[in-house]
C-alpha cells in the first residue's frame, strides 16, 4: 500500500458524527480543493510535509504509518488525553444534557461521586 492509499483510507475514516468524509469536506479541513485531494489519492501529487503533519495531528494518525505504513495506524492516547478531547468536543457542541452532566460531576466531592457511582452501577445491573 502506498501513501496515496493510506491518505484515502484516512479520509474515509468515520468522523465524530459517524459519516465518511468526502474529498471536498476533507480538503476543506486542510485548506485544499476537492481536486487537490483527488490528485493525492490518485498518486498524481505527493502530499506536502506540512499537510502530512496536519492530517496526522488532526486525525490522530501516526506519521510513520501515513508515510511508510508502519503500525500502529492510530496514535495511542492516554486516558486523560481521551477524556480531555471528549469533554472539549462536548463543550463546543449543542447538547445541554451532556454539558449539565459534566458540570454536575465536576461540582461534586469525591464522596458524592462514589455514592453516585454505586447507585448507577446498581441501576445498570438491574436493567
Amino acid at each position: 500500500m502506498e501513501i496515496k492509499d493510506r491518505f484515502k483510507m484516512v479520509r474515509k475514516m468515520l468522523d465524530e458524527n459517524g459519516k465518511k468524509c468526502s474529498q471536498a469536506d476533507f480538503g476543506a479541513k486542510f485548506g485544499l480543493s476537492r481536486d487537490a485531494v483527488a490528485n493525492i489519492e490518485n498518486g498524481r501529487v505527493t502530499p506536502s510535509e506540512l499537510l502530512i503533519k496536519a492530517v496526522c495531528e488532526k486525525m490522530d494518525i501516526s506519521e510513520d504509518w501515513l508515510r511508510d505504513g508502519l503500525e500502529p495506524m492510530r496514535v495511542q492516547k492516554t486516558r486523560d488525553e481521551e477524556i480531555s478531547e471528549l469533554v472539549g468536543r462536548t463543550l463546543k457542541g449543542d447538547n445541554d444534557f451532556k454539558k449539565s452532566v459534566i458540570q454536575l460531576i465536576c461540582s461534586r466531592t469525591d464522596e458524592e461521586l462514589d455514592a453516585l457511582n454505586k447507585l448507577l452501577r446498581e441501576i445498570y445491573e438491574n436493567l
